[in-house]
């Protein structure tokens, strides 16, 4: 005090500078992957002093935070469906009890809402068809180019191959009879997006009979010369 007196606290505190950062990163989603809907984000923090939260951001115009955790394991759930397709950086801050944060290095994903366009090329819509007919498609799936799953009228789906599959490797189809019927296709990309399409087709297991030719059987004085003419009970090619 003024007079030189002086005391001494009998209670004494510590205290610990901390002047080094978390230590942090994302460890879902892998980078480079496509993902449409609901995103499932993990990060690892660490910190001597220990980790206050962990703050989950994405970038779109600008930074936007998703979510933040203040328990390990820390997990978050991005909600990417307002989100423009494209390319977007997901990245984490970490925050320590002494006040020292640090950002992670981003991970870069792709949002795909577009389902894949398909294309049955053969057979053709209203083709009449037997079993023997190999299908033809086109697929420009990031996941494959001639692969999809085939249907016949949408009942059971089987793996088919373009160029490769028969109508009748498709179940369903030997049992049906000589009708019309819808072949659907559907493949699914990355993302997940599943894009379908469809042709509507005539079967026709039925050999031809023959009702009528000419010259007729056991003519006579035919001429040689002449056409000879056979009338089948339908169309032929």
């Amino acid at each position: 005090d003024l007079s030189g007196n002086y005391n001494t606290s009998a209670t004494q505190k510590s205290v610990t500078y901390d002047l080094v950062a978390p230590v942090t990163s994302v460890t879902a989603p892998s980078g480079g992957g496509k993902y449409k809907g609901n995103i499932s984000i993990t990060a690892d923090a660490s910190d001597d002093s220990g980790i206050l939260k962990v703050e989950f951001w994405h970038d779109s115009a600008v930074p936007l935070l998703i979510s933040t955790d203040t328990e390990a394991p820390y997990t978050a759930t991005w909600n990417s469906t307002d989100t423009a397709e494209g390319s977007h950086a997901i990245y984490v801050k970490a925050f320590d009890n002494a006040g020292n944060i640090t950002t992670s290095d981003s991970v870069s994903v792709t949002l795909d809402r577009t389902a894949p366009i398909l294309t049955i090329t053969d057979p053709s819509a209203a083709g009449i068809v037997n079993s023997a007919k190999v299908i033809t498609f086109t697929n420009d799936s990031d996941s494959s180019s001639n692969v999809g799953e085939c249907s016949i009228d949408n009942s059971i789906w089987v793996a088919c191959t373009s160029e490769t599959t028969t109508l009748n490797s498709i179940t369903g189809f030997g049992a049906l009879g000589d009708t019309s019927f819808t072949l659907y296709l559907r493949d699914a990309d990355i993302a997940g997006n599943v894009g379908t399409t469809q042709v509507a087709l005539v079967k026709d297991s039925t050999s031809p009979t023959v009702t009528a030719k000419s010259p007729s059987v056991n003519a006579v004085s035919v001429d040689p010369s002449a056409n000879v003419e056979v009338t089948f009970n339908e169309a032929m090619n």
